[in-house]
């Protein structure tokens, strides 16, 4: 009798065991979910991820380009008379090569006579300030992670006859630079300076 209970136990717990286990459509189901939920979840991440490269990549745009603009309007804000020839056309105050390149050639407000230029470097596509006289240099205003696409000057009032303030209308465009054209951020900007020194 005792063996016989313990055989039928025996059955019931191969039974049982039987039934615990996972059939072959139940495991292909489970491992496609899976693979759906992972496919999403690594989609979202490089999609952030991207995002991310993009916002910091236009931060960096956007704080280069402001400085370059920043330093260029405080130099043509101070500019002096030309009485050293900087323009070669005495006496106006700027001398706008926008025809044929994108410059701006004037006389800076420092006490040794200095001739300053900006100008659009046109085989690296950067903007560069040029002195001449003493102590000549020219110095980059935008680092190489920057491609300035146009840079355009517009020079008003800047003879003394016209009893108008001088002013200077810059504007550039600029992109970052990075491995696909349509995820690389650009800015558009523009800003207007007059001369402080009274046009007299």
């Amino acid at each position: 009798m005792g063996r016989l209970k313990m055989k039928k136990n025996i059955n019931k717990n191969i039974k049982k065991n039987k039934n615990q286990g996972f059939t072959l459509v139940e495991i292909l189901i489970s491992v496609t979910i899976l693979v759906m939920i992972f496919s999403i979840v690594s989609g979202l991440f490089f999609s952030a991820l991207q995002s991310q490269r993009r916002s910091l990549s236009l931060q960096s745009l956007l704080k280069e380009v402001s400085y370059a603009m920043e330093y260029m309007s405080r130099q043509l804000r101070m500019t002096q008379k030309d009485d050293i020839g900087c323009t070669a056309l005495d006496p106006l105050e700027y001398k706008n090569y926008a025809t044929t390149v994108s410059s701006i050639k004037f006389r800076s407000y420092h006490e040794d006579p200095q001739c300053l230029e900006f100008f659009l470097e046109t085989g690296s596509n950067r903007l560069k300030a040029k002195r001449t006289i003493t102590a000549p240099s020219e110095d980059y205003l935008t680092s190489e992670n920057i491609i300035v696409e146009s840079f355009n000057i517009i020079v008003e009032g800047d003879e003394p006859s016209d009893e108008t303030q001088p002013k200077v209308t810059i504007s550039l465009k600029a992109r970052a630079k990075g491995a696909k054209q349509e995820s690389q951020p650009e800015i558009q900007i523009q800003t207007t300076v007059s001369q402080r020194n009274l046009d007299i």
